[in-house]
């Protein structure tokens, strides 16, 4: 299968997200630019469709929840969800303004 899409994407703002990490008694700290893809949604679409087809099982894997950003930079390691949803909704960072 050969997916062809001309992806756009749109950068909106700069995210943040921390996680307490008990083992290291350490706070790990990830920043990251929030973008808008609908093109990158419509290419995981197409992926979890080939996913389904090939056997996959649909729970371990949604599509929808998805959160395109470009990570710019973490503390120790980069963090994800559910511990940071990248997103306007979830993590914008208002210390950083992007011009």
């Amino acid at each position: 299968m050969q997916i062809k899409f001309k992806n756009q994407i749109k950068i909106l703002e700069i995210g943040s997200g921390r996680k307490k990490v008990p083992a290291r008694s350490k706070v790990d700290e990830t920043f990251f630019v929030i973008t808008e893809s609908n093109n990158l949604i419509e290419i995981r679409k197409s992926i979890y469709k080939r996913y389904i087809s090939n056997g996959g099982n649909p729970k371990y894997w949604n599509p929808k929840e998805f959160y395109p950003h470009i990570t710019i930079g973490f503390s120790h390691k980069d963090i994800h969800y559910p511990d940071v949803q990248k997103s306007l909704e979830g993590s914008l960072d208002k210390r950083f303004i992007l011009k």
